[in-house]
């Protein structure tokens, strides 16, 4: 099934970023297993219009059943994608971000500084905010390639708005260094982005694309077994109200957050027990 997932990785850089990338010929059984895929990580649109772009630039390869599809999810829809419009007033009420107080109280503090500093830049913060609803989507369930899209839209469009030398100061004052740069390591190997376009970064991990393989094939496995969406422990947490201990497997990408949250789902199965 390896190439089900290359084949989803590949598609989702051309829809969603217009890379030059080489799909592999599969039958129609492993195409619509990757378009399963698609609609279970909500990226539906993003590997259509992969799947239309490649068509046109090679015949045959793609089956017409499943270009006819393609279309249909496209059908009135912009494939022109960019990065989520949130409207982030930061010098209004602060939302908490992390489930550790004291992560919230310096991101707070952090954001009061930037916002009332001479050379305030919005840009930055926007990163930043990005790049912690990325850092909280990995830890609750893994990658979100949605959330990675989003980042790298915004870092494509406004990356030269971005004050990286203020955002490397933000990240390790938040202890986020590490998640930060498993993050980039997600653009750079998947999406063929440059090093460059991340200068926070020093080094990537090259075993990213087996990570976010991982999910991939835990999705095909399970819906051959039982063609549901979530996970065994997903379920039966909900039935039983049980705290996700699979977060813990992320302790040494961010370990002050991941025990925050831990002990905030321990804490919540108790309070529902009691109840």
């Amino acid at each position: 099934m390896e190439i089900v997932y290359r084949n989803f990785i590949r598609l989702l850089s051309i829809g969603s970023f217009n890379q030059e990338e080489s799909v592999e010929p599969m039958s129609v059984f492993k195409w619509k297993q990757l378009l399963m895929l698609a609609d279970t990580y909500e990226v539906t649109e993003n590997i259509s219009y992969g799947i239309i772009k490649t068509d046109k630039k090679t015949d045959y390869l793609v089956p017409k059943g499943i270009i006819e599809i393609a279309n249909q999810n496209i059908s009135g829809k912009s494939t022109d994608f960019t990065y989520k419009k949130t409207r982030y007033n930061y010098a209004h009420k602060y939302e908490n971000r992390f489930a550790n107080v004291f992560l919230n109280h310096r991101l707070k503090k952090l954001i009061y500084n930037e916002v009332h500093s001479i050379d305030t830049s919005i840009a930055s913060l926007v990163f930043l905010d990005k790049t912690i609803e990325n850092i909280n989507a990995i830890i609750s369930s893994g990658i979100n390639f949605k959330d990675i899209i989003d980042i790298g839209l915004y870092l494509r469009k406004n990356g030269d708005k971005i004050d990286f030398i203020k955002y490397e100061q933000w990240i390790n004052s938040l202890g986020i260094k590490n998640a930060s740069n498993a993050i980039g390591s997600y653009l750079i190997t998947l999406f063929c982005f440059e090093l460059d376009e991340l200068p926070y970064m020093k080094n990537y991990r090259k075993q990213t694309f087996n990570m976010a393989c991982k999910p991939l094939k835990y999705t095909l496995t399970q819906a051959a077994k039982d063609n549901h969406k979530e996970s065994y422990e997903q379920r039966i947490a909900k039935k039983l109200h049980l705290p996700n201990s699979k977060i813990l497997s992320h302790f040494s990408f961010f370990p002050l957050e991941v025990s925050s949250k831990f002990i905030a789902g321990i804490y919540k199965s108790l309070s529902n027990i009691e109840e």
